[in-house]
């Protein structure tokens, strides 16, 4: 075959194929043209194809790909804040104490002039100036920071966690809770097929410091191609996507509320995000529903849990909202719960399976700052 017609028939297969939108996002395109370009340019070197031809085909290319064909929609550039005070607070088992609140009053004076200070610093600091000798470990669990404690004395005996080491562990447990959520938005984005995430450290604004690795900052810019629908990316940015499965109390009247659900010994439900596995979009009928496989462990415990409740009812909660109640009819053994989307649009029921998929927000997300760029 004439090298000129292989070479523009590669090419042309190489616009067809992302034009059509086969690799969904900007970097995967750019990725496949330079693995090209490197082909590209060994073929013409060892077949002493000439260069002009080369070049040519190279600003055919780029024209195709680069001109609005292959990547449309608009680049946004969003700026994130994530808040500390949510998991700090999740970490307290003793919120209603007089001496916490007390200093949580104080803590959050604080913050609302200064925003950005750590709210670990800021209790650690005012529970010092309360009362030196008030020990952080009444507020908090011994048992979930007792790995930052040195256990011996310097005469060899045992210690009790102290203030330092409830600090450290306070820092470590936010940190925890920002890459967790980090990780629900990038999973987001990439379910969402917008783009590749980039995401950027401001260092400016990193609370807390270094420890043995790095800690990741409160505030990130994330920087989205083909973006189409600036809308539902602002949702899924703020959106925090929990979802659960709770028991419905026997006696329960037609229009079920939050007080009617039973809630197991550490007031959670049946089941969470980390129950799932996988989510996707089924009809049945002419309705849509939304299929949820749960992980092994999980799935055991739904088929016994299902075995013996026959007839009952168990609520789906979404962000502590009701979001539909199911009767249980049958023995779930596949480990596959479906669930009704009332009410729900097509963009709507996309982005639920979405947030199921990648998993709550541990903390609140605030959009501190928005660019699109127009194409």
């Amino acid at each position: 075959m004439n090298s000129k017609i292989l070479l523009m028939t590669s090419a042309l297969l190489l616009i067809g194929y992302i034009t059509t939108g086969m690799p969904q996002t900007f970097i995967q395109q750019k990725r496949l043209r330079n693995n090209y370009y490197k082909y590209l340019l060994f073929y013409t070197l060892k077949n002493k194809i000439n260069m002009r031809n080369l070049i040519n085909l190279l600003v055919v290319i780029e024209l195709f790909c680069m001109g609005g064909c292959g990547n449309k929609g608009n680049e946004m550039n969003i700026t994130v804040k994530l808040s500390d005070v949510e998991p700090f607070m999740e970490a307290a088992i003793n919120k209603t104490d007089p001496d916490f609140t007390k200093v949580m009053d104080k803590v959050m004076t604080e913050k609302q002039q200064y925003p950005d200070s750590s709210v670990v610093d800021l209790f650690y600091y005012y529970c010092q100036k309360q009362d030196p000798k008030t020990p952080m470990s009444q507020f908090f669990s011994s048992y979930e920071f007792s790995n930052y404690a040195d256990y011996q004395n310097n005469d060899g005996g045992p210690r009790t966690i102290s203030n330092e080491d409830i600090r450290k562990g306070l820092k470590d447990y936010i940190a925890n809770a920002w890459r967790s959520t980090y990780l629900a938005i990038s999973s987001r984005m990439y379910y969402l097929g917008n783009g590749d995430i980039y995401i950027k450290q401001d260092k400016n604004k990193e609370l807390y410091e270094a420890a043995s690795y790095c800690f990741p900052t409160n505030q990130k810019t994330l920087n989205l191609y083909k973006v189409e629908h600036p809308e539902r990316i602002r949702k899924l940015l703020s959106t925090k996507g929990s979802f659960e499965v709770y028991e419905v109390n026997q006696g329960a009247g037609s229009s079920i509320t939050m007080n009617d659900l039973k809630s197991e010994r550490d007031g959670k439900g049946l089941f969470d995000n980390k129950s799932i596995e996988s989510a996707r979009e089924i009809k049945d009928g002419g309705n849509i529903k939304i299929e949820i496989k749960f992980k092994n462990s999980s799935e055991m415990i739904l088929c016994r849990f299902t075995s013996e409740n026959i007839g009952k009812k168990i609520a789906i909660v979404i962000d502590h909202k009701i979001f539909a109640t199911l009767v249980i009819n049958e023995i779930i053994e596949d480990g596959k719960l479906t669930i009704p989307t009332p009410n729900l649009t097509k963009d709507q029921i996309e982005d639920l399976i979405i947030m199921l998929k990648s998993g709550c927000l541990q903390t609140s997300v605030k959009i501190a700052n928005e660019q699109i760029v127009k194409k």
